[in-house]
């Protein structure tokens, strides 16, 4: 009876709508079947309100005490909401599963959803180009300014008998463009990053590797990002952690790539964060590739959140790797090419202090794409090595 008088009171509206203007009275198959949608969910919870389930005047009440004041204020503001509405958790996921599966719509102001299941974190995308065009006195500037920084860098950490290299770990956008809707492609000539290592190629004598060409070269052979999150995935970490290695070799001759032989292949599932801020968790599948090998890991919770990663291969050398979230499946492979590998976050003041401690003989710069533009508005992450007590 109440999905019924929910169905009439719903014909209706539609019927008022086409009075007032009858271009809307053949509604398009989007906006029917969100009118179904609506319909069907005003039924349930008109039930679920008869029956006693979602009226209690004491559970409102308890919501309204317990407005937010902080991040765990909206946590358990959520946990109660999922307490107090049955089915709550399946509506939202059932909402984001139709927008972004039938529509191929997000239901998130942060997730670009591409074809073929593809998604994108917004944020990302649009940081690999100048939001605002630079004058070519702006952009000679702010190249410059990146020059200066990372050379003092390699000036103080050569004083010290420790090697830098600058990485950077293209977008998803930059490396699957063909996923992406309309409207969202990008040029990757005149990319921030294309720009940057194409001046210090020609200016500098810093050591920088782009690992843009490698993924491309490889992603026809097997996929190098996940669908459904917003970093590559193992076999991407595996091409990365290769070329960073033969760009080392040269400095280190024991540090070699990984082969196929020294890894394990199993099937697993990966939680995407795309899917998470999009309020439809899901787990993708993939070959879960991993290096075979003992490994002592150390984590120490101070300003630097450091992970150390170690090994009995005292011929190999000590690598302190200044990182961004990429790094988290990078760094089960390239530790494996080090005695000791220390990672520390990339958005702390440049760790001088941590390195006169842990004197590495490399120190790496593992930076995503769209932090180049961010470590501009950052200047304490390229100030001067003066700026910081050692």
């Amino acid at each position: 009876m109440v999905a019924m008088a929910a169905v009439r009171r719903a014909s209706d509206t539609i019927a008022t709508i086409a009075a007032i203007n009858p271009k809307k009275a053949h509604p398009s198959f989007e906006n029917l079947f969100a009118s179904l949608f609506f319909v069907v969910v005003l039924s349930v919870f008109k039930v679920l309100t008869l029956s006693g389930s979602c009226s209690d005047p004491k559970s409102i009440a308890e919501l309204e005490h317990r407005i937010p004041r902080s991040i765990k204020g909206l946590k358990d503001i959520e946990g109660a909401l999922n307490d107090r509405f049955p089915w709550r958790i399946q509506l939202v996921k059932l909402r984001s599963y139709c927008l972004t599966n039938f529509f191929q719509t997000s239901s998130s102001p942060y997730v670009v959803v591409g074809s073929h299941g593809w998604l994108y974190l917004k944020e990302a995308i649009q940081k690999t180009t100048f939001q605002e065009p630079l004058s070519p006195e702006q952009l000679e500037s702010w190249l410059k300014n990146w020059q200066n920084s990372l050379e003092w860098k390699s000036r103080w950490l050569n004083e010290r008998g420790s090697r830098f290299l600058l990485v950077i770990a293209p977008e998803k956008s930059t490396v699957y463009p063909e996923f992406l809707p309309d409207g969202w492609q990008h040029s990757s000539t005149n990319s921030p990053r294309s720009q940057l290592v194409a001046y210090l190629k020609a200016h500098s004598n810093i050591e920088v590797l782009d690992l843009t060409d490698s993924l491309l070269a490889v992603k026809d052979r097997t996929p190098v990002f996940f669908r459904t999150d917003s970093h590559w995935n193992l076999h991407g970490a595996f091409t990365a952690t290769n070329e960073i290695v033969r760009r080392l070799n040269g400095w280190f001759p024991n540090v070699v790539p990984i082969s196929m032989a020294e890894l394990e292949t199993t099937s697993d599932s990966w939680p995407g964060d795309l899917t998470r801020l999009l309020g439809s968790p899901s787990r993708e599948r993939f070959e879960n590739i991993r290096p075979v090998g003992h490994f002592k890991l150390n984590v120490v919770q101070d300003r630097y959140n450091l992970l150390t990663i170690e090994q009995s291969k005292n011929k190999l050398p000590k690598v302190l790797v200044i990182r961004d979230s990429f790094s988290n499946n990078l760094r089960q492979f390239l530790s494996s090419r080090f005695n000791e590998a220390t990672y520390c976050r990339w958005y702390d003041p440049f760790p001088f202090d941590l390195i006169e401690k842990r004197k590495p003989q490399i120190v790496i710069q593992e930076l995503a794409e769209r932090h180049i533009v961010d470590l501009v508005a950052r200047p304490t992450v390229m100030s001067h090595p003066s700026n910081f007590p050692i």
